[in-house]
């Protein structure tokens, strides 16, 4: 019987890459402990940590909660096979909890005496290591420490990538713990790497890289969209501004009219400018309001010539068709005005605003709800109305109606009531398009802009 420790020249530390904490979990009968310390003393002369109960365990822990979170957080599950072991309830609660989280396993005999069928299945897949009396310890301990330093990169992601996981599904999937970028990045090229290496990939593990990168992705195109609504509302202060030296000529009144609007509105702005943060979101409400103003110009300017012509072609629409239509434009017009509460606040039933609306009213309502988001702003509909409805043009999948709408809604920011003005009583032209077999909202354009 040749036995005793190993010296610091067995296995130099410079040629141990740098361990992580409790790189190895020993599993052991109590039987066993003096071999066990043995082994803890030939680890710990190389700098390792391994894991043990009498030293991992603190007094006011819960016993079993502490081994679980040892055996998750450590690279390696090593189990000393003894006919005690293998015939310990707790040791083979210790090895499933392993297998359930594909940790790498390495079955090191010490004491013979058992029958083979007796082991764990998932140890008898591996090869085992001896340490039996008659071996030598140095030479066996060599070949472990080679053992656990193969593959050492791809155990050690497997280890981190399985703490982290383990952490997300114990705080109901909480996205605060999900990866970001390079870790994410790093984790997926791990996971697309791991084919045929042990341990293998978890399911909780793939399932955590997979709600990393959805969220990363949805992240991603939020911020996407926030550029783009910057982008765009630039883009539209340019037509509208453009629409409104077009009509300026014919539309004198209304456009000093704006001017006095547009001054009063700088006043106002220049004394919301020194309020609380929360309170600036209004100054955005403003230029909307303003935005609208001029919109309703360009369209106040529509000639004599394009209104008789719509005259002309709705005169070619039958009374039975007439009719048809204009139920289903009512229809639509009404499921809009009611849906408006859910689409313009919380829960902002998108899925709600694409079975109503296509074009242009779409891509506008959806900016408006993605900039009521970010200031955290929406619409409180007191009253909706709609009076006074015709149908003024039917051409091919679309048809126009012009009606009275009568609104009185509040904007609210921070849960705190804008100062605008929001009521009104206006005369709408409504463009309607066939999508499929349903009627849509495709554009919506002031004609009077009312009180």
């Amino acid at each position: 019987m040749n036995r005793g420790t190993v010296s610091s020249n067995t296995s130099p530390a410079s040629q141990i890459p740098e361990t992580s904490p409790n790189d190895v979990f020993i599993s052991y009968s109590r039987k066993d402990k003096e071999f066990v310390q043995q082994l803890d003393a030939a680890f710990r002369s190389l700098g390792r940590d391994p894991w043990i109960d009498w030293d991992d365990i603190q007094p006011s822990e819960d016993w079993w909660q502490a081994i679980e979170t040892g055996i998750e957080g450590a690279d390696t599950f090593l189990f000393v096979l003894s006919p005690d072991s293998i015939a310990s309830q707790v040791c083979q609660q210790e090895i499933e909890h392993a297998v359930r989280h594909n940790k790498r396993l390495l079955p090191l005999v010490w004491r013979e005496g058992f029958s083979p069928q007796q082991v764990h299945p998932a140890l008898s897949r591996h090869n085992w290591l001896f340490f039996r009396q008659e071996e030598d310890f140095s030479q066996a301990f060599q070949r472990l420490v080679k053992t656990l330093d193969t593959d050492l990169n791809h155990v050690r992601a497997h280890t981190r990538l399985l703490v982290r996981a383990i952490e997300w599904e114990r705080k109901a999937c909480n996205e605060s713990f999900l990866l970001r970028g390079t870790d994410l990045e790093e984790a997926e090229d791990w996971l697309g790497q791991s084919s045929g290496k042990d341990p293998q990939p978890t399911s909780l593990q793939q399932q955590y890289i997979a709600a990393s990168r959805k969220f990363e992705t949805a992240h991603q195109k939020a911020e996407m969209r926030r550029q783009r609504l910057f982008t765009t509302g630039i883009g539209v202060f340019a037509l509208l501004a453009m629409a409104a030296a077009a009509t300026a000529f014919t539309q004198w009144q209304l456009a000093d009219r704006l001017s006095r609007q547009n001054r009063a509105l700088v006043e106002k702005n220049s004394r919301l400018a020194n309020l609380p943060s929360q309170y600036q979101g209004i100054l955005e409400e403003q230029v909307s309001f303003l935005r609208t103003r001029i919109n309703q110009a360009a369209w106040a300017g529509r000639s004599a010539k394009s209104l008789l012509v719509e005259i002309k072609q709705s005169e070619a629409i039958s009374a039975p068709q007439r009719a048809a239509l204009e139920k289903i434009a009512r229809n639509l017009m009404e499921e809009w005005m009611q849906a408006k509460p859910e689409i313009f606040a919380p829960p902002f039933n998108l899925q709600r605003l694409e079975e109503l609306t296509t074009g242009i009213r779409l891509e506008q309502s959806r900016l408006l709800v993605e900039w009521l988001k970010l200031n955290n702003g929406y619409h409180k509909y007191h009253k909706s109305q709609i009076d006074d409805f015709e149908i003024v043009r039917v051409s091919g999948n679309q048809m126009v109606c012009e009606a009275e709408e009568i609104e009185d809604m509040t904007l609210y920011f921070n849960g705190r009531q804008s100062p605008t003005e929001q009521g009104s009583k206006r005369q709408i032209r409504y463009v309607m398009e066939k999508v499929g077999d349903r009627w849509k909202l495709s554009e919506t354009q002031i004609i009077n802009p009312g009180n």
